[in-house]
């Protein structure tokens, strides 16, 4: 009887081994952003278990003081040695006053909570992402910015394009200045003013309600395969402003699908003609 106890405690001690958290060095936390993630509020993130047995990990959580984290929830599924529990944090209002120090991740493994030293992959990532949603928000206190893309085709000198305009619109007066630098299109399509190849900067006074500035989309004459096949951003247009005095600020706008549509079947239409020619 003596010996069979014995074995059912080491049973249970082996079972209790089994569910011992790994040391934090044997627990490797890391995020960072990818190029299709830009214009999101998407951090990729992960924990890969460098232990030799199996864990689990069941929720996780950003902390670094430069912005509010959401709490993601990973399903209970092992992860094995040198696997990687993947997942993707968001991040939401941004502290602009804060001084944040080194970021960490508040993880829950094998039912214990971790606190993890965060490798950010690219040096300076949350820093670059604090000051533009920073800028974000000045922005959006002084006047809300909206892109609009017309459906009605026309032409220029034989080359087609949509009409559209970049708006600001002031929710309450006064506010502060907002001045439109710059447009940006994509390697497929060039988002320009009405006249011109390049916008000369118009300002929206703090007394004023609105601001309109006309636009055109046109083909930027890519028309080879491997381009647009390759393409992973064809609708990441910007508009480029200062609020105030701060720095200028690219906010990103994606047009809706029917539009994308419109303007796939404008490229298409253009490059038949270059091809005709």
């Amino acid at each position: 009887m003596l010996v069979l106890l014995g074995v059912f405690a080491a049973c249970d001690a082996s079972s209790e081994h089994d569910k011992a958290v790994p040391a934090a060095s044997q627990l490797n936390a890391s995020a960072g952003q990818f190029r299709f993630d830009e214009g999101t509020r998407n951090v990729p993130t992960g924990v890969t278990n460098n232990s030799s047995k199996p864990i689990t990990v069941t929720s996780a959580r950003i902390s670094w003081d430069g912005f509010d984290w959401s709490v993601a929830k990973l399903p209970k599924e092992p992860v094995l040695p040198d696997q990687t529990a993947a997942f993707v944090s968001h991040f939401g209002r941004a502290n602009c006053t804060a001084r944040p120090s080194a970021p960490r991740l508040l993880a829950v493994v094998n039912g214990v909570r971790r606190d993890l030293r965060l490798h950010v992959d690219e040096p300076g990532l949350f820093e670059r992402l604090r000051t533009s949603v920073c800028a974000e928000q000045r922005l959006e206190d002084a006047a809300a910015l909206r892109m609009s893309i017309g459906t009605h085709l026309l032409q220029d000198d034989g080359v087609p394009f949509y009409a559209g305009r970049v708006t600001l619109r002031r929710s309450q007066l006064p506010g502060a200045q907002v001045t439109v630098v710059d447009l940006g299109g994509s390697i497929l399509f060039s988002v320009l003013p009405e006249q011109g190849e390049r916008l000369r900067p118009v300002r929206l006074a703090p007394g004023a309600p609105s601001l309109t500035v006309p636009i055109r989309i046109i083909p930027s004459r890519r028309c080879e395969a491997h381009t647009r096949g390759n393409t992973s951003q064809p609708f990441l247009f910007s508009v480029f402003t200062r609020t105030g005095d701060a720095p200028v600020h690219r906010t990103i706008t994606v047009p809706d699908k029917a539009t994308q549509l419109r303007l796939w079947a404008l490229l298409d239409r253009y490059c038949a003609s270059l091809g005709s020619g």
